[in-house]
């Protein structure tokens, strides 16, 4: 007599699991880091780094002072700072702004070496998108209990 669920003669399937794609994980990493930058920045800053209007975690995004985002710079906080949508996406990055605000933050030198970081290249791994995410989750979770921020959601 077959088992409970099985077809007599036929061997129940194997569950397959879903491999999850390198650009799963890169889409999973970058909401990661994203997401702590706008928490830490959005507490720290509070505005566009390149209109100066006020924001709120909500309204804030993620936005690069190198366009492109090629890998070698995707995850650079130091090249990624919170902006409103209107400069972020309809100014695309509003770049002369966006520059003033990085001279005055890093100074002409350290600006000129992020500027060179535009064509070089950096390929990760899957395990390094699951790395970048981890890491970005737990300074995001840790950022919230030492500020007491109760919730960004």
């Amino acid at each position: 007599m077959p088992k409970f669920g099985a077809v007599a003669g036929l061997k129940p399937k194997k569950s397959k699991k879903k491999s999850v794609s390198t650009s799963q994980l890169k889409k999973k990493a970058w909401d990661a880091f994203s997401r702590y930058i706008r928490i830490k920045e959005c507490r720290e800053i509070g505005k566009c780094v390149t209109c100066n209007r006020k924001l709120t975690f909500k309204t804030t995004q993620a936005g690069h002072f190198i366009t492109g985002r090629s890998n070698v710079v995707l995850f650079n906080e130091e090249i990624v700072h919170i902006q409103c949508s209107g400069c972020n996406i309809f100014l695309h990055g509003n770049i002369n702004s966006y520059t003033i605000y990085m001279l005055d933050k890093y100074g002409e030198k350290k600006v000129r070496e992020f500027i060179k970081l535009k064509g070089q290249i950096l390929q990760y791994k899957k395990q390094d998108y699951i790395e970048i995410k981890e890491k970005y989750d737990k300074l995001y979770n840790d950022y919230k209990i030492l500020h007491n921020i109760l919730d960004t959601d």
